[in-house]
């Protein structure tokens, strides 16, 4: 509404006015409206848990349950994340293996836009991230679809298999102005997103869990934030100083 001249307008009116004052608790603030207005991208925040000898699950077949390696405290705390970013991102192969419902039902808020790639349209209409608890938005390879297939809180968006992935994404929730999105997983979609240079935090569960063998956590290189040991797992937050 004043387009940058609210400042100039009150100083004209006699109005002394300071600019700059706590600019780095500002900038902390407000990061991921700044990242969504200088870097046309929404903020990018990863998460994962991960066992104390370094893995993320183990082998295992579709049908068979996920390793839970953290407890109820940690899943509230996720759930809470879920309420304070609009979209939450996974790969088709966590579907296919753990069925995450991806909504904030062990707290009180909005549930998240759901957003998942599924190549051919081939995940199963009975999915619980396709359910109308929350709204659902499907990025895919086809063309040519039936929207009768899914119900009227699933949007499906097509997308160029010759065009790079993450940058169609982006700039798809980029135009629906959701300045931020929460990516659970799984470890390929994660590491895609690491070896790229697309993120901007990291939120890294480690749990008092041995594994032995399994498939290997993801790794971020970046600023340790804040790190904090709660019960039966540890948490460290990182920046990533040199995002894109």
């Amino acid at each position: 509404m004043v387009a940058g001249r609210g400042i100039r307008r009150l100083q004209d009116d006699g109005i002394d006015v300071q600019v700059g004052l706590l600019k780095e608790e500002a900038q902390e603030q407000n990061r991921r409206f700044f990242t969504f207005q200088t870097k046309k991208r929404p903020y990018i925040v990863l998460k994962w848990a991960q066992s104390l000898d370094g893995f993320i699950d183990k082998k295992r077949e579709a049908n068979t349950p996920p390793v839970w390696l953290t407890g109820s405290m940690a899943q509230l705390l996720v759930h809470r994340w879920r309420t304070e970013e609009p979209a939450i991102m996974v790969g088709a192969n966590t579907v296919i293996r753990d069925n995450p419902q991806l909504t904030a039902r062990k707290w009180v808020g909005k549930n998240p836009l759901r957003v998942v790639f599924d190549r051919d349209l081939s995940l199963p209409k009975t999915a619980a991230i396709f359910s109308e608890e929350a709204k659902t938005l499907v990025f895919t390879y086809i063309k040519n679809f039936d929207a009768e297939n899914y119900t009227s809180t699933v949007e499906v968006q097509p997308i160029s298999p010759v065009k790079d992935f993450e940058e169609q994404v982006l700039q798809e929730i980029y135009k629906r102005h959701i300045q931020a999105v929460l990516v659970e997983g799984g470890r390929a979609l994660l590491s895609r997103f690491i070896d790229k240079g697309l993120w901007d935090e990291a939120r890294i569960f480690t749990a008092n869990k041995v594994l032995a063998d399994g498939l290997s956590a993801p790794s971020v290189s970046g600023c340790l934030v804040e790190e904090a040991t709660l019960r039966d797992f540890n948490l460290r937050v990182f920046r990533n100083i040199n995002a894109l």
